[in-house]
């Protein structure tokens, strides 16, 4: 993602838990392109510090990309409760945080400018609440990606261009198998409404 907002000519305060994997990649840039800088979306200081640090250099964020994520595989009730709270910590605790400072950021920081963040999600929860917090206001649009794609390269040009829209859609679905998956729990949430919605009459009365 970061290549590729490069490539368009815009720049970018990029993070990293571990930034010394990106020096090589940096040093194809100037300092005025891209800046880096380490951040583990755990830590509430270093994800303010981050933010002031683009400020330092750009002079404003307008685009928030949060694709971090934290994966742990296995069964649920041998699963350790350390293990399973390092999962929320990032995937979850992570995001709202980031989301906070990007909320505060935009709304103070940015004076009057219409900024835009993105979080990528996963295909298994594509209605759910979406990530972060909503009471963007006006200076603020958010939307959640969800999808696999099977070619990268493809998937992230859409991504820019979402960050080029004025109005953001709430939730994208990319991906064809995506989409197959949606509709399916579309399809499954409307036969249970069908099915279920006399139920509600009488709680009215």
């Amino acid at each position: 993602m970061t290549r590729y907002v490069l490539v368009q000519g815009e720049n970018v305060a990029a993070t990293h838990r571990n930034p010394a994997l990106l020096r090589e990649f940096a040093l194809k840039y100037s300092m005025e392109q891209l800046a880096v800088a380490q951040l583990d979306v755990t830590d509430h200081q270093g994800i303010k510090g981050a933010f002031q640090q683009a400020k330092e250099i750009f002079g404003l964020v307008d685009v928030v990309f949060n694709n971090v994520v934290h994966i742990l595989v296995g069964e649920a009730e041998s699963t350790a409760d350390v293990l399973a709270r390092k999962v929320f910590e990032v995937n979850f605790w992570g995001v709202v945080h980031v989301s906070l400072e990007a909320v505060r950021f935009f709304r103070e920081e940015n004076a009057r400018r219409t900024s835009h963040k993105a979080d990528d999600s996963s295909r298994t929860t594509p209605l759910g609440a979406p990530s972060g917090i909503r009471a963007y206001g006006s200076t603020a649009r958010q939307s959640t990606l969800t999808g696999r794609v099977g070619d990268a390269a493809k998937g992230l040009r859409r991504i820019f261009d979402l960050s080029q829209l004025p109005d953001l859609p709430q939730r994208l679905q990319l991906g064809l198998d995506t989409i197959q998956f949606c509709r399916g729990y579309i399809d499954e949430l409307r036969r249970d409404l069908q099915d279920y919605a006399h139920w509600s009459n009488v709680l009215n009365k």
